[in-house]
Protein backbone atom coordinates (compact mmCIF):
# COMPACT_ATOMS: atom_id res chain seq x y z
CA UNK A 1 0.00 0.00 0.00
CA UNK A 2 1.34 3.21 -0.96
CA UNK A 3 0.46 7.07 -0.26
CA UNK A 4 1.01 10.65 -1.86
CA UNK A 5 2.52 13.07 -0.10
CA UNK A 6 0.81 16.61 -0.74
CA UNK A 7 2.40 19.86 0.54
CA UNK A 8 -1.05 22.16 1.58
CA UNK A 9 -1.38 25.23 3.29
CA UNK A 10 -3.88 24.39 6.28
CA UNK A 11 -5.92 21.15 7.21
CA UNK A 12 -9.43 21.29 8.88
CA UNK A 13 -10.58 18.11 10.07
CA UNK A 14 -13.77 19.06 11.63
CA UNK A 15 -14.82 20.28 8.08
CA UNK A 16 -12.94 17.07 6.43
CA UNK A 17 -11.33 19.80 3.94
CA UNK A 18 -8.06 21.02 3.48
CA UNK A 19 -6.60 24.01 1.50
CA UNK A 20 -3.96 23.67 -1.18
CA UNK A 21 -1.48 25.74 -2.08
CA UNK A 22 -3.47 27.47 -4.61
CA UNK A 23 -5.59 28.50 -1.58
CA UNK A 24 -8.79 26.02 -3.44
CA UNK A 25 -10.74 23.80 -0.63
CA UNK A 26 -10.57 20.25 -1.47
CA UNK A 27 -11.83 17.24 0.39
CA UNK A 28 -9.39 14.31 1.63
CA UNK A 29 -8.89 11.62 -0.61
CA UNK A 30 -7.96 7.77 0.82
CA UNK A 31 -4.25 7.32 1.20
CA UNK A 32 -2.70 10.60 0.90
CA UNK A 33 -0.20 12.29 3.64
CA UNK A 34 -0.40 15.97 3.99
CA UNK A 35 1.97 17.90 4.93
CA UNK A 36 1.51 21.54 6.79
CA UNK A 37 5.07 23.62 6.01
CA UNK A 38 5.63 25.14 9.75
CA UNK A 39 8.19 28.56 9.88
CA UNK A 40 10.71 26.38 11.58
CA UNK A 41 10.94 24.40 8.24
CA UNK A 42 9.44 21.62 9.82
CA UNK A 43 6.14 20.37 9.42
CA UNK A 44 2.73 18.52 10.27
CA UNK A 45 1.70 15.29 9.03
CA UNK A 46 -1.69 13.94 8.60
CA UNK A 47 -2.26 10.82 7.17
CA UNK A 48 -5.85 9.27 5.24
CA UNK A 49 -6.47 6.10 5.68
CA UNK A 50 -8.74 3.40 3.03
CA UNK A 51 -12.04 5.65 3.91
CA UNK A 52 -10.35 8.87 3.96
CA UNK A 53 -10.52 9.37 7.11
CA UNK A 54 -7.63 12.01 8.70
CA UNK A 55 -5.78 11.80 11.19
CA UNK A 56 -2.26 13.42 13.19
CA UNK A 57 0.47 11.41 13.00
CA UNK A 58 2.92 12.59 15.40
CA UNK A 59 7.08 12.79 15.58
CA UNK A 60 6.22 14.03 11.85
CA UNK A 61 7.26 17.26 12.82
CA UNK A 62 10.65 17.46 10.08
CA UNK A 63 10.92 14.37 7.35
CA UNK A 64 14.62 13.31 6.85
CA UNK A 65 13.69 11.22 4.09
CA UNK A 66 15.10 12.20 0.51
CA UNK A 67 13.99 11.32 -2.92
CA UNK A 68 16.56 8.60 -2.47
CA UNK A 69 14.93 7.14 0.76
CA UNK A 70 11.03 7.52 -0.84
CA UNK A 71 12.35 4.95 -3.90
CA UNK A 72 13.99 2.68 -2.26
CA UNK A 73 10.79 1.90 0.23
CA UNK A 74 9.14 1.32 -3.29
CA UNK A 75 7.00 4.19 -2.58
CA UNK A 76 4.38 4.94 -5.32
CA UNK A 77 0.72 6.31 -6.14
CA UNK A 78 -1.89 5.45 -7.92
CA UNK A 79 -2.28 9.31 -9.23
CA UNK A 80 -1.61 10.03 -13.00
CA UNK A 81 -0.58 13.74 -11.91
CA UNK A 82 1.47 15.30 -9.58
CA UNK A 83 1.09 19.38 -9.29
CA UNK A 84 4.35 20.34 -7.71
CA UNK A 85 3.95 23.43 -5.23
CA UNK A 86 3.38 25.88 -7.06
CA UNK A 87 1.36 28.90 -7.44
CA UNK A 88 0.32 28.39 -10.41
CA UNK A 89 -1.38 25.32 -9.66
CA UNK A 90 -1.27 22.32 -12.70
CA UNK A 91 0.85 24.89 -14.73
CA UNK A 92 3.41 22.46 -12.72
CA UNK A 93 1.95 19.24 -13.23
CA UNK A 94 3.57 15.84 -14.30
CA UNK A 95 1.33 13.59 -15.62
CA UNK A 96 0.57 10.64 -17.42
CA UNK A 97 -3.23 9.29 -19.20
CA UNK A 98 -3.69 5.58 -18.69
CA UNK A 99 -6.66 5.72 -21.55
CA UNK A 100 -4.58 7.87 -23.86
CA UNK A 101 -1.15 7.26 -23.19
CA UNK A 102 -0.56 11.17 -22.89
CA UNK A 103 2.00 12.32 -20.87
CA UNK A 104 2.89 15.90 -19.73
CA UNK A 105 4.83 17.82 -17.60
CA UNK A 106 2.88 21.17 -17.64
CA UNK A 107 -0.81 21.81 -17.91
CA UNK A 108 -1.84 20.00 -20.76
CA UNK A 109 -5.75 19.38 -21.23
CA UNK A 110 -6.33 16.59 -18.83
CA UNK A 111 -9.66 16.12 -20.63
CA UNK A 112 -8.09 15.42 -24.26
CA UNK A 113 -9.30 12.42 -25.94
CA UNK A 114 -6.13 11.85 -28.79
CA UNK A 115 -3.96 9.73 -27.89
CA UNK A 116 0.00 9.66 -27.55
CA UNK A 117 0.54 13.32 -27.01
CA UNK A 118 3.49 14.54 -25.18
CA UNK A 119 3.95 18.02 -23.77
CA UNK A 120 6.54 19.66 -21.95
CA UNK A 121 6.05 23.21 -21.02
CA UNK A 122 4.02 25.57 -19.42
CA UNK A 123 0.79 26.43 -21.87
CA UNK A 124 1.68 23.51 -24.09
CA UNK A 125 -1.04 21.80 -25.57
CA UNK A 126 -3.23 23.01 -22.80
CA UNK A 127 -6.24 23.02 -25.13
CA UNK A 128 -5.84 19.67 -26.82
CA UNK A 129 -8.58 17.65 -27.48
CA UNK A 130 -8.80 14.80 -30.24
CA UNK A 131 -5.45 15.90 -31.70
CA UNK A 132 -3.17 13.06 -31.36
CA UNK A 133 0.58 11.96 -31.63
CA UNK A 134 1.81 15.62 -30.86
CA UNK A 135 5.05 16.30 -29.50
CA UNK A 136 5.88 19.82 -27.74
CA UNK A 137 8.51 20.67 -25.75
CA UNK A 138 8.27 24.65 -24.54
CA UNK A 139 6.09 27.12 -23.14
CA UNK A 140 3.33 27.92 -25.37
CA UNK A 141 4.09 25.55 -27.76
CA UNK A 142 0.57 24.47 -29.39
CA UNK A 143 -1.09 26.44 -26.70
CA UNK A 144 -4.10 26.55 -28.67
CA UNK A 145 -4.23 23.42 -30.67
CA UNK A 146 -7.40 21.45 -30.52
CA UNK A 147 -7.86 18.69 -33.49
CA UNK A 148 -4.54 18.36 -35.01
CA UNK A 149 -2.13 15.33 -34.67
CA UNK A 150 1.32 14.38 -35.47
CA UNK A 151 3.13 17.76 -34.77
CA UNK A 152 6.68 18.06 -33.22
CA UNK A 153 7.15 21.35 -32.23
CA UNK A 154 10.43 22.52 -29.88
CA UNK A 155 11.12 25.83 -28.78
CA UNK A 156 9.21 28.70 -26.93
CA UNK A 157 5.65 29.65 -28.47
CA UNK A 158 6.20 27.54 -31.58
CA UNK A 159 2.87 27.08 -33.24
CA UNK A 160 1.36 29.03 -30.59
CA UNK A 161 -1.77 29.98 -33.05
CA UNK A 162 -2.61 27.24 -34.71
CA UNK A 163 -5.77 25.59 -33.70
CA UNK A 164 -6.30 22.80 -36.49
CA UNK A 165 -2.72 21.64 -37.87
CA UNK A 166 -1.28 18.21 -38.95
CA UNK A 167 1.51 16.20 -39.76
CA UNK A 168 4.47 19.48 -39.02
CA UNK A 169 7.49 19.85 -37.51
CA UNK A 170 8.07 23.49 -35.76
CA UNK A 171 12.05 23.57 -34.05
CA UNK A 172 12.78 27.19 -33.14
CA UNK A 173 11.63 29.86 -30.76
CA UNK A 174 8.36 31.45 -32.84
CA UNK A 175 8.88 28.79 -35.08
CA UNK A 176 4.96 29.04 -36.40
CA UNK A 177 4.07 31.92 -34.66
CA UNK A 178 1.56 33.14 -36.63
CA UNK A 179 0.43 30.28 -38.26
CA UNK A 180 -3.62 29.94 -37.60
CA UNK A 181 -5.95 29.77 -40.22
CA UNK A 182 -7.25 26.80 -41.95
CA UNK A 183 -6.88 26.53 -46.09
CA UNK A 184 -9.92 26.28 -47.76
CA UNK A 185 -9.52 23.92 -50.69
CA UNK A 186 -10.04 26.05 -53.51
CA UNK A 187 -7.52 28.81 -52.60
CA UNK A 188 -4.46 26.07 -52.19
CA UNK A 189 -6.16 24.43 -55.61
CA UNK A 190 -5.70 28.12 -57.17
CA UNK A 191 -1.99 29.16 -56.37
CA UNK A 192 -0.66 25.46 -55.70
CA UNK A 193 -2.76 22.92 -57.63
CA UNK A 194 -0.35 19.86 -57.46
CA UNK A 195 0.24 20.47 -53.43
CA UNK A 196 -4.12 20.70 -53.45
CA UNK A 197 -3.94 17.33 -55.28
CA UNK A 198 -1.37 15.50 -53.16
CA UNK A 199 -3.01 16.51 -49.99
CA UNK A 200 -6.36 15.41 -50.99
CA UNK A 201 -4.63 12.53 -51.61
CA UNK A 202 -3.64 12.38 -47.76
CA UNK A 203 -6.58 13.23 -45.50
CA UNK A 204 -5.11 12.07 -42.48
CA UNK A 205 -1.96 13.90 -43.02
CA UNK A 206 -3.48 16.91 -44.10
CA UNK A 207 -7.21 17.04 -42.10
CA UNK A 208 -8.78 17.36 -45.53
CA UNK A 209 -12.44 17.10 -44.92
CA UNK A 210 -13.68 17.70 -48.38
CA UNK A 211 -13.50 21.46 -48.48
CA UNK A 212 -10.57 22.55 -46.05
CA UNK A 213 -7.09 21.44 -45.39
CA UNK A 214 -5.75 22.06 -42.38
CA UNK A 215 -2.03 24.22 -42.32
CA UNK A 216 -0.48 20.55 -42.75
CA UNK A 217 2.84 19.16 -43.88
CA UNK A 218 5.06 21.72 -43.03
CA UNK A 219 8.77 21.45 -41.59
CA UNK A 220 10.37 25.10 -39.89
CA UNK A 221 13.93 24.84 -38.63
CA UNK A 222 15.16 27.97 -36.98
CA UNK A 223 14.33 30.75 -34.50
CA UNK A 224 11.45 32.96 -35.21
CA UNK A 225 10.37 31.49 -38.87
CA UNK A 226 7.13 32.90 -40.17
CA UNK A 227 7.11 34.12 -36.25
CA UNK A 228 5.92 38.13 -36.91
CA UNK A 229 2.21 39.08 -36.81
CA UNK A 230 2.70 40.12 -40.98
CA UNK A 231 3.76 36.74 -41.83
CA UNK A 232 1.77 34.14 -43.26
CA UNK A 233 -1.23 32.58 -41.66
CA UNK A 234 -1.28 29.56 -44.01
CA UNK A 235 1.31 27.23 -44.61
CA UNK A 236 1.10 24.05 -46.37
CA UNK A 237 3.99 21.58 -47.68
CA UNK A 238 6.73 24.51 -47.17
CA UNK A 239 10.11 23.61 -45.88
CA UNK A 240 11.71 26.27 -44.26
CA UNK A 241 15.54 26.27 -42.70
CA UNK A 242 17.49 29.28 -41.36
CA UNK A 243 16.71 31.80 -38.60
CA UNK A 244 14.29 34.89 -39.75
CA UNK A 245 13.03 34.45 -42.35
CA UNK A 246 9.48 34.85 -44.37
CA UNK A 247 8.33 37.68 -42.23
CA UNK A 248 6.14 39.88 -44.46
CA UNK A 249 5.10 36.92 -46.73
CA UNK A 250 1.48 37.48 -47.62
CA UNK A 251 -1.15 35.57 -46.11
CA UNK A 252 -0.27 32.22 -48.41
CA UNK A 253 2.97 30.34 -47.44
CA UNK A 254 2.34 27.32 -49.90
CA UNK A 255 4.78 24.78 -51.72
CA UNK A 256 7.61 26.92 -50.83
CA UNK A 257 11.61 25.63 -49.91
CA UNK A 258 13.37 28.23 -48.07
CA UNK A 259 16.96 26.92 -46.77
CA UNK A 260 19.27 29.84 -45.46
CA UNK A 261 19.02 32.62 -42.62
CA UNK A 262 17.63 36.59 -43.37
CA UNK A 263 15.27 36.08 -45.96
CA UNK A 264 12.53 37.70 -45.72
CA UNK A 265 10.10 40.46 -47.64
CA UNK A 266 10.96 44.14 -46.70
CA UNK A 267 7.55 45.09 -48.10
CA UNK A 268 4.46 43.87 -46.56
CA UNK A 269 1.85 41.57 -47.90
CA UNK A 270 4.30 40.11 -50.32
CA UNK A 271 3.58 36.94 -52.30
CA UNK A 272 5.58 33.56 -52.10
CA UNK A 273 4.15 30.33 -53.47
CA UNK A 274 5.94 27.06 -55.45
CA UNK A 275 9.44 28.74 -54.90
CA UNK A 276 12.82 27.45 -53.87
CA UNK A 277 15.47 29.35 -52.04
CA UNK A 278 18.71 29.06 -51.03
CA UNK A 279 21.11 31.57 -49.69
CA UNK A 280 21.14 33.87 -47.03
CA UNK A 281 19.45 37.33 -46.62
CA UNK A 282 17.77 37.50 -49.64
CA UNK A 283 14.88 39.62 -49.96
CA UNK A 284 12.11 37.66 -51.46
CA UNK A 285 9.17 40.45 -53.01
CA UNK A 286 6.54 38.31 -54.79
CA UNK A 287 8.39 35.45 -55.37
CA UNK A 288 6.06 33.28 -57.89
CA UNK A 289 7.29 29.79 -59.21
CA UNK A 290 10.58 31.17 -58.73
CA UNK A 291 14.51 29.61 -57.98
CA UNK A 292 16.95 31.40 -56.67
CA UNK A 293 20.24 30.44 -55.40
CA UNK A 294 23.47 32.54 -53.99
CA UNK A 295 24.25 35.24 -51.45
CA UNK A 296 26.20 38.85 -51.56
CA UNK A 297 28.90 39.33 -48.67
CA UNK A 298 28.02 42.94 -49.33
CA UNK A 299 24.75 43.78 -49.03
CA UNK A 300 20.94 42.18 -49.40
CA UNK A 301 19.79 40.89 -52.78
CA UNK A 302 16.90 40.47 -54.62
CA UNK A 303 16.09 36.92 -55.68
CA UNK A 304 17.13 37.53 -59.39
CA UNK A 305 19.87 38.84 -58.60
CA UNK A 306 21.02 35.45 -57.38
CA UNK A 307 24.11 33.57 -59.17
CA UNK A 308 21.55 31.41 -59.89
CA UNK A 309 17.84 32.31 -60.81
CA UNK A 310 15.17 30.75 -62.49
CA UNK A 311 11.22 30.75 -63.87
CA UNK A 312 10.23 27.21 -62.78
CA UNK A 313 6.81 27.15 -65.06
CA UNK A 314 9.04 27.92 -67.77
CA UNK A 315 11.57 25.84 -67.40
CA UNK A 316 14.09 28.99 -67.87
CA UNK A 317 16.94 29.44 -66.03
CA UNK A 318 19.31 32.50 -65.39
CA UNK A 319 23.07 32.09 -64.47
CA UNK A 320 24.31 35.23 -63.36
CA UNK A 321 27.89 34.82 -63.61
CA UNK A 322 30.39 33.34 -66.17
CA UNK A 323 29.58 30.17 -67.33
CA UNK A 324 32.60 27.86 -67.16
CA UNK A 325 33.21 23.77 -66.93
CA UNK A 326 36.72 22.64 -67.17
CA UNK A 327 37.58 20.40 -70.52
CA UNK A 328 38.43 17.67 -68.30
CA UNK A 329 34.92 17.07 -66.92
CA UNK A 330 33.88 17.33 -71.06
CA UNK A 331 33.64 14.94 -73.70
CA UNK A 332 36.08 14.76 -76.39
CA UNK A 333 33.71 15.60 -79.29
CA UNK A 334 36.16 15.45 -81.65
CA UNK A 335 35.31 12.84 -84.77
CA UNK A 336 32.38 11.49 -82.58
CA UNK A 337 29.65 11.53 -84.66
CA UNK A 338 26.96 10.89 -81.87
CA UNK A 339 27.35 14.75 -81.65
CA UNK A 340 25.15 16.11 -83.90
CA UNK A 341 24.04 19.31 -82.39
CA UNK A 342 25.25 22.62 -81.62
CA UNK A 343 24.99 25.44 -79.01
CA UNK A 344 24.27 28.74 -79.89
CA UNK A 345 22.64 31.88 -77.55
CA UNK A 346 20.44 34.74 -78.50
CA UNK A 347 22.14 38.29 -77.75
CA UNK A 348 20.23 38.19 -73.80
CA UNK A 349 22.13 35.02 -73.41
CA UNK A 350 19.56 32.33 -73.59
CA UNK A 351 20.73 29.31 -75.27
CA UNK A 352 19.63 26.46 -77.81
CA UNK A 353 20.79 24.32 -80.22
CA UNK A 354 20.68 23.88 -83.88
CA UNK A 355 21.75 20.89 -86.37
CA UNK A 356 25.63 20.18 -86.57
CA UNK A 357 25.31 20.55 -90.43
CA UNK A 358 23.36 23.77 -90.16
CA UNK A 359 26.83 25.89 -89.15
CA UNK A 360 29.28 23.67 -91.12
CA UNK A 361 30.47 25.75 -93.66
CA UNK A 362 28.28 28.65 -95.73
CA UNK A 363 24.65 27.54 -96.06
CA UNK A 364 24.08 26.57 -99.38
CA UNK A 365 21.20 28.69 -99.42
CA UNK A 366 23.38 31.81 -98.85
CA UNK A 367 23.60 33.73 -95.75
CA UNK A 368 20.05 35.22 -93.90
CA UNK A 369 18.85 39.18 -94.38
CA UNK A 370 20.95 40.81 -91.45
CA UNK A 371 23.18 37.94 -90.95
CA UNK A 372 26.30 38.83 -93.46
CA UNK A 373 29.29 37.07 -93.55
CA UNK A 374 31.65 39.33 -90.75
CA UNK A 375 34.62 36.98 -89.94
CA UNK A 376 37.39 35.39 -91.85
CA UNK A 377 36.95 33.02 -94.61
CA UNK A 378 39.88 30.57 -95.15
CA UNK A 379 40.42 28.54 -98.23
CA UNK A 380 42.85 25.86 -98.81
CA UNK A 381 45.65 26.60 -101.16
CA UNK A 382 44.04 26.18 -104.37
CA UNK A 383 40.62 26.48 -104.14
CA UNK A 384 38.19 28.48 -106.59
CA UNK A 385 34.14 29.52 -106.91
CA UNK A 386 32.56 29.21 -109.97
CA UNK A 387 29.08 29.25 -111.44
CA UNK A 388 29.13 28.80 -115.22
CA UNK A 389 31.88 30.58 -116.87
CA UNK A 390 32.80 32.50 -114.03
CA UNK A 391 35.78 31.84 -111.84
CA UNK A 392 37.11 32.98 -108.73
CA UNK A 393 40.44 31.17 -108.04
CA UNK A 394 42.86 31.12 -105.47
CA UNK A 395 46.21 29.61 -105.17
CA UNK A 396 48.69 30.69 -102.75
CA UNK A 397 48.65 34.43 -102.62
CA UNK A 398 47.93 34.53 -106.32
CA UNK A 399 44.10 35.61 -106.94
CA UNK A 400 41.84 35.92 -110.72
CA UNK A 401 38.58 36.51 -111.37
CA UNK A 402 37.38 35.26 -114.91
CA UNK A 403 34.36 35.73 -116.94
CA UNK A 404 34.40 34.32 -120.45
CA UNK A 405 37.53 33.73 -122.41
CA UNK A 406 38.58 37.04 -122.38
CA UNK A 407 37.80 39.13 -119.70
CA UNK A 408 39.75 38.83 -116.08
CA UNK A 409 41.24 40.18 -113.08
CA UNK A 410 44.69 38.70 -111.85
CA UNK A 411 46.18 39.87 -108.64
CA UNK A 412 49.31 38.72 -107.16
CA UNK A 413 52.57 40.08 -104.61
CA UNK A 414 53.84 41.31 -107.95
CA UNK A 415 51.69 42.20 -110.52
CA UNK A 416 47.54 43.88 -110.89
CA UNK A 417 46.66 43.29 -114.49
CA UNK A 418 42.80 43.60 -115.57
CA UNK A 419 41.72 42.66 -119.33
CA UNK A 420 38.63 43.19 -121.38
CA UNK A 421 38.20 41.75 -124.19
CA UNK A 422 41.64 41.48 -126.93
CA UNK A 423 42.73 45.10 -126.35
CA UNK A 424 41.68 47.04 -123.34
CA UNK A 425 43.83 46.28 -120.15
CA UNK A 426 45.43 48.28 -117.36
CA UNK A 427 48.84 46.37 -116.07
CA UNK A 428 50.51 46.98 -112.50
CA UNK A 429 53.62 45.51 -112.47
CA UNK A 430 56.92 45.50 -110.30
CA UNK A 431 58.79 45.24 -112.57
CA UNK A 432 57.45 48.43 -113.98
CA UNK A 433 57.80 52.33 -113.24
CA UNK A 434 54.80 53.41 -115.18
CA UNK A 435 51.25 51.91 -115.28
CA UNK A 436 50.38 50.92 -118.63
CA UNK A 437 47.00 51.12 -120.24
CA UNK A 438 45.96 49.74 -123.56
CA UNK A 439 43.10 50.71 -125.46
CA UNK A 440 41.98 51.02 -129.49
CA UNK A 441 40.51 53.71 -128.88
CA UNK A 442 41.11 57.53 -127.64
CA UNK A 443 42.85 56.22 -124.29
CA UNK A 444 41.59 56.83 -121.21
CA UNK A 445 38.12 58.42 -121.22
CA UNK A 446 35.46 60.08 -118.41
CA UNK A 447 31.60 60.06 -119.14
CA UNK A 448 31.91 63.13 -116.69
CA UNK A 449 33.01 66.30 -116.22
CA UNK A 450 35.70 66.63 -112.81
CA UNK A 451 37.70 70.43 -113.55
CA UNK A 452 35.28 71.92 -110.89
CA UNK A 453 36.95 69.74 -108.66
CA UNK A 454 40.08 69.24 -109.31
CA UNK A 455 43.17 69.73 -107.09
CA UNK A 456 46.55 69.75 -107.13
CA UNK A 457 48.15 66.69 -108.18
CA UNK A 458 44.98 65.96 -110.43
CA UNK A 459 45.01 64.27 -114.06
CA UNK A 460 42.99 66.88 -116.30
CA UNK A 461 40.86 66.47 -119.08
CA UNK A 462 40.37 68.14 -122.53
CA UNK A 463 37.87 70.25 -121.68
CA UNK A 464 39.49 71.56 -118.78
CA UNK A 465 42.37 72.91 -120.91
CA UNK A 466 40.26 74.31 -123.64
CA UNK A 467 38.81 76.23 -120.68
CA UNK A 468 41.81 77.73 -119.26
CA UNK A 469 43.21 78.72 -122.51
CA UNK A 470 39.42 80.77 -123.34
CA UNK A 471 38.54 84.17 -122.07
CA UNK A 472 35.75 85.55 -120.55
CA UNK A 473 34.05 88.88 -119.27
CA UNK A 474 33.41 86.95 -115.55
CA UNK A 475 36.54 86.92 -113.12
CA UNK A 476 37.54 83.26 -113.40
CA UNK A 477 40.26 81.44 -111.22
CA UNK A 478 42.60 79.82 -113.91
CA UNK A 479 44.12 77.17 -111.42
CA UNK A 480 46.91 78.46 -110.43
CA UNK A 481 49.21 79.93 -107.77
CA UNK A 482 51.67 83.10 -107.87
CA UNK A 483 54.71 82.88 -105.69
CA UNK A 484 53.01 84.02 -102.32
CA UNK A 485 50.88 80.82 -103.34
CA UNK A 486 47.84 82.96 -103.65
CA UNK A 487 45.14 81.59 -106.68
CA UNK A 488 45.65 83.89 -109.86
CA UNK A 489 42.42 85.06 -111.44
CA UNK A 490 41.87 86.00 -114.66
CA UNK A 491 39.13 88.76 -116.56
CA UNK A 492 38.77 90.33 -119.65
CA UNK A 493 37.06 93.72 -120.34
CA UNK A 494 36.70 95.59 -123.21
CA UNK A 495 35.90 99.42 -123.85
CA UNK A 496 34.26 100.87 -126.85
CA UNK A 497 33.84 104.50 -125.11
CA UNK A 498 37.65 106.14 -124.34
CA UNK A 499 37.46 109.07 -122.01
CA UNK A 500 38.67 112.22 -123.95
CA UNK A 501 41.78 112.44 -121.58
CA UNK A 502 42.72 108.79 -122.37
CA UNK A 503 42.79 107.59 -118.59
CA UNK A 504 40.11 104.24 -118.14
CA UNK A 505 38.97 103.55 -114.83
CA UNK A 506 39.55 99.93 -114.18
CA UNK A 507 38.17 99.50 -110.59
CA UNK A 508 34.29 98.81 -111.48
CA UNK A 509 36.02 96.08 -113.56
CA UNK A 510 38.99 94.64 -111.17
CA UNK A 511 38.16 94.55 -107.13
CA UNK A 512 40.63 94.30 -104.42
CA UNK A 513 43.81 93.60 -107.02
CA UNK A 514 46.65 92.99 -105.30
CA UNK A 515 49.57 92.04 -107.86
CA UNK A 516 48.82 92.26 -111.96
CA UNK A 517 50.71 88.64 -113.00
CA UNK A 518 49.94 89.20 -116.66
CA UNK A 519 48.04 91.56 -119.24
CA UNK A 520 47.13 91.38 -122.94
CA UNK A 521 46.33 94.72 -124.55
CA UNK A 522 44.57 95.41 -127.84
CA UNK A 523 43.69 98.69 -129.18
CA UNK A 524 41.57 99.26 -132.00
CA UNK A 525 42.47 103.34 -133.37
CA UNK A 526 40.44 103.76 -136.53
CA UNK A 527 41.31 107.78 -136.20
CA UNK A 528 45.00 107.04 -137.15
CA UNK A 529 44.48 104.05 -139.46
CA UNK A 530 45.56 101.93 -136.41
CA UNK A 531 44.85 98.18 -134.44
CA UNK A 532 47.74 97.14 -132.47
CA UNK A 533 48.40 94.11 -129.51
CA UNK A 534 50.31 95.54 -126.38
CA UNK A 535 50.91 98.49 -124.19
CA UNK A 536 52.97 100.73 -127.43
CA UNK A 537 52.99 101.54 -130.66
CA UNK A 538 56.00 102.49 -132.88
CA UNK A 539 57.22 104.66 -129.85
CA UNK A 540 53.97 107.09 -130.93
CA UNK A 541 51.49 106.17 -128.59
CA UNK A 542 51.78 104.26 -124.78
CA UNK A 543 49.83 102.57 -122.50
CA UNK A 544 50.46 102.53 -118.93
CA UNK A 545 48.62 99.74 -116.94
CA UNK A 546 47.88 100.13 -112.70
CA UNK A 547 45.77 98.03 -110.78
CA UNK A 548 43.01 101.36 -110.53
CA UNK A 549 44.10 102.70 -114.23
CA UNK A 550 44.79 101.94 -117.96
CA UNK A 551 46.31 105.58 -119.32
CA UNK A 552 46.74 105.96 -123.11
CA UNK A 553 49.01 108.63 -124.04
CA UNK A 554 49.84 110.19 -127.73
CA UNK A 555 53.36 111.63 -127.91
CA UNK A 556 52.94 114.17 -130.89
CA UNK A 557 50.23 115.81 -129.34
CA UNK A 558 49.28 115.96 -125.99
CA UNK A 559 46.28 117.67 -125.99
CA UNK A 560 44.91 114.55 -128.42
CA UNK A 561 41.41 113.68 -128.06
CA UNK A 562 41.20 109.96 -127.11
CA UNK A 563 37.65 109.32 -127.26
CA UNK A 564 38.71 109.13 -131.10
CA UNK A 565 39.65 105.57 -130.11
CA UNK A 566 37.70 102.66 -131.33
CA UNK A 567 38.06 100.18 -128.69
CA UNK A 568 40.60 98.79 -125.98
CA UNK A 569 40.38 95.43 -124.76
CA UNK A 570 42.12 94.45 -121.51
CA UNK A 571 42.93 90.30 -120.27
CA UNK A 572 44.28 90.77 -116.43
CA UNK A 573 45.69 87.55 -114.55
CA UNK A 574 45.87 88.68 -110.94
CA UNK A 575 45.97 88.11 -107.30
CA UNK A 576 44.04 89.66 -105.16
CA UNK A 577 44.57 91.26 -101.41
CA UNK A 578 42.08 89.15 -99.89
CA UNK A 579 41.63 85.27 -100.75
Amino acid sequence: MKFREIIVKSINIEADNYINVNDEVKSFEPLDIYLVPKQNGSHDRYVTDEEGIVSKQDGGSLSTDNLNDVVVRGNSTTKNEIILASNKGRAAAIGFNETTYGYHFGDMNTAHTGSNNVGIGYNTLNNITSGASNTTVGNFTLSSLTEGSNNTTLGYAAGYQLTKASANVFLGHYSGFNLKTEISESDLATFSPAAAAYMKEQPGLSGYNGTTFNTSLNTYVGGAINGNTSGPTRAAMSTIIGASTLNNVMYRNFNNIVIGAGNYMKTANSIMYNSIIIGNSINLPNQIDALAIGLNRSRRINAQEAIIYGELPNNRLLINAPLTIPAQYMPNAQGDAAFTKNLVAKPDGTFGWEEKSNSEGIPLTGTQIGKPVSGKIEFSTTASIESGTAVMRVDNGYISFKSGSSNNITVNPNQVFIRQGTEKYINMSNELDKIIIGSTGSGVDGANYYGDSYEENSFVQKKYIDQKSSYSHSEETTGGQWIDGKPIYKKTVKFDTIPTNGEIDLTPHFHDVETIVSNQMFTEWYHMDVAFAGNQYRSKAFITLQPEMAKIEYVPNIDYDYSLINSFTLTLEYTKKTL
